[in-house]
């Protein structure tokens, strides 16, 4: 495995995160594109962190980062799965017009 940048792609990539890439033979450029373009991404208020999520190539890309106090970003962890584990959580509000929309539709449009 070719060596790995600590300053990859204009963030700052945690020893663990770095660790990680070489445990799971993770690709540090496939893993940075899951970060810059994800299909979706969530926030996790209690530890501050995003979760970023990526198919590529029939593998789900996971990147949990969160930006330093200097507003610069951290890549804290990655790991890959395969895709078909991927479920993407609804937000709560998408819910709900979902199920208003079917209780007050009309029987036929």
């Amino acid at each position: 495995m070719k060596s790995l940048d600590p300053h990859y792609g204009q963030a700052i990539w945690t020893n663990h995160a770095l660790q990680r890439l070489r445990d799971r033979q993770l690709d540090q450029g496939t893993v940075w594109l899951a970060f810059q373009h994800p299909d979706t991404s969530s926030y996790a208020t209690s530890q501050r962190t995003y979760k970023y999520h990526k198919i590529i190539n029939h593998q789900l890309i996971e990147v949990i980062a969160k930006k330093n106090k200097q507003g610069q970003w951290l890549i804290l962890s990655c790991w890959s799965k395969p895709a078909s584990q991927f479920k993407p959580s609804i937000p709560f509000w998408e819910s709900a017009i979902k199920y208003l929309w079917e209780k007050i539709k009309p029987a036929q449009l």
